[in-house]
């Protein structure tokens, strides 16, 4: 495991700050936080953790 931050690539140097951030900030404030963690392949872009969501040219598919 890579522990020194100059290694880290920038989504895990990314959420540390979001959430150092978070956990940083006021009580009295309310946090929302939504992940996704995209893939583009065959001209497809996928929500690589939410497998039921496929994004095509036009918009967003749900796939059931």
């Amino acid at each position: 495991m890579i522990d020194s931050d100059d290694k880290k690539g920038i989504i895990p140097r990314m959420m540390s700050y979001l959430f150092e951030t978070i956990l940083n900030s006021s009580e009295h404030i309310e946090f929302n936080v939504k992940v996704s963690f995209l893939e583009l392949y065959n001209e497809k872009l996928q929500d690589l953790l939410d497998r039921k969501r496929i994004f095509s040219k036009f918009g967003v598919n749900q796939i059931n």
